[in-house]
């Protein structure tokens, strides 16, 4: 069965296609969001939550265009959600221990300041410069990394972190 049979099923609600959507994805959807989220429970809530998103956007308005373009967006779902949970886990860590000097590494983070703080100015940033400075300074990811997640080039990873780093160290 073809991937647009599959969704065409879907949007009649036929539960056999999304079985079918569920085989063709799952475990390329668990890998993706394996390499932003540690914690295997949190991995799989993730990935239930963010098919349920896909398969009501399916069965409401969803317009096949190709099988990259339907991996691509169900792949965009699963890194919103994790960037989602990803701020929510430093939420309740607190506050950042480390600085962010110009040639920062994965994992180095802004000194002693409140997480709330820290939450007040990220979101003064753009979503994009966001979510890359998320998966670089609290998740540890690399550029490329990054970039393979977001679907973006090494360079925009480098330069998305450095304005936000240039934005959140006006208000430090």
């Amino acid at each position: 069965m073809t991937l647009y049979e599959i969704i065409t099923g879907c949007q009649k609600n036929d539960e056999r296609a999304h079985v079918l959507f569920l085989k063709r994805f799952l475990h390329t959807m668990v890998k993706h969001c394996r390499r932003m989220v540690r914690d295997p429970r949190d991995i799989m809530e993730i990935v239930n939550h963010g098919f349920l998103k896909a398969f009501r956007a399916i069965e409401n308005n969803f317009i096949y265009q190709s099988d990259n373009q339907t991996e691509a967006w169900l792949r965009k779902i699963m890194t919103n959600l994790c960037l989602d949970h990803i701020e929510k886990e430093v939420k309740k860590k607190g506050k950042f221990t480390h600085e962010i000097p110009d040639s920062a590494q994965p994992g180095e983070i802004i000194p002693s300041m409140e997480y709330r703080d820290m939450l007040d100015f990220l979101h003064m940033v753009k979503k994009k410069y966001r979510m890359v400075f998320i998966l670089f300074v609290v998740e540890g990811l690399t550029h490329e990394e990054i970039a393979e997640q977001l679907n973006i080039t090494v360079n925009t990873s480098y330069s998305y972190l450095n304005r936000a780093r240039k934005i959140l160290q006006k208000f430090i």
